[in-house]
């Protein structure tokens, strides 16, 4: 699979936040366009039933399908979206990884913290 500009922003984004919500990646990488209340809630992955409808989930399936990125669906939690060694693997392919190797993962009790620091530095 050849990756788009887009595919490696993703992959650059889980890179450099560790973890994030649909709603994170959708509003910091699709959804540029809306105002900035709007953005917001998606940040803080605040997701509504058509939120699930664009291309974000689209293309963030297409890429845990390929082994880019993975998914963690915690007790009682959204599911959130990490980097693979292969998706890290095609950053440093494209020369767009910081580090040397991905987060290789986060515990459940410091999620929602990773995911509300993650949204904050979004938002600001």
């Amino acid at each position: 699979m050849e990756l788009t500009k887009r595919d490696v922003e993703i992959l650059a984004a889980l890179e450099k936040w560790g973890v994030m919500g649909l709603g994170q990646v959708d509003g910091f990488l699709f959804r540029t366009g809306l105002p900035e209340a709007e953005r917001v809630r998606l940040f803080f992955n605040d997701l509504k039933r058509e939120d699930h409808w664009g291309g974000a989930y689209k293309r963030l399936r297409t890429l845990v399908n390929t082994g880019l990125i993975r998914t963690f669906r915690p007790t009682n939690y959204w599911q959130v979206y990490m980097l693979t060694g292969r998706g890290h693997e095609q950053l440093k392919k494209h020369q767009q990884a910081r580090f040397p190797h991905p987060i290789r993962g986060v515990g459940e009790a410091y999620l929602r913290h990773e995911i509300t620091v993650c949204g904050v530095g979004l938002a600001l």
